[in-house]
């Protein structure tokens, strides 16, 4: 059935759609429209996971997370986590491994996300440089500091829990 769109703002686009479901119920829906995007958990070594502490504004807090970014048109899920761990951490990866692809918000918008381990990190030169809006700490955290901070709730953000449970952490 044909979307509408409802809002356009500076990041989302909302839109509204009547939806058929699988028993014949109708029902109007809204939902972001999403390009796609990416996170990795980025391994220094094989006890040691670099993982960054982001302010997020919405929730108004600081947020452990694993570095992540929205594909841009035409970017390969690769060539957007070779792009975010560069911009979030200041590190290239030699190799790679796809973990998985997981749903964030599949009851409101289209983001499917596609979770990668990069191993054989490199130091780049540079310092890492988000976009103005990003408050960004990088933190090298052992495979025991993340499993605590999992278990006591200190981590809250879904796609790296979501990560660690891909990559049979937690």
């Amino acid at each position: 059935m044909k979307s509408k769109l409802l809002f356009s703002g500076r990041f989302l686009k909302v839109y509204g759609k009547e939806s058929l479901y699988p028993n014949g119920y109708k029902a109007k829906v809204e939902y972001v429209k999403h390009p796609g995007s990416v996170a990795v958990l980025p391994f220094l070594s094989a006890s040691q996971i670099i993982f960054i502490r982001q302010f997020r504004p919405v929730v108004g807090e600081y947020v452990w997370e694993i570095p992540a970014g929205t594909l841009e048109k035409g970017e390969s899920p690769l060539s957007c986590v070779r792009r975010e761990i560069k911009e979030e951490i200041g590190f290239s990866a030699r190799s790679f491994e796809k973990l998985g692809l997981i749903y964030l918000a599949c009851g409101y918008s289209t983001e499917k996300m596609t979770v990668y381990k990069a191993n054989r990190l490199r130091k780049l030169e540079h310092k890492p440089q988000g976009d103005k809006d990003e408050l960004i700490e990088v933190k090298v955290l052992t495979l025991r500091e993340v499993k605590r901070k999992a278990r006591r709730g200190e981590i809250l953000d879904s796609k790296t829990l979501a990560a660690l449970f891909l990559s049979g952490i937690i």
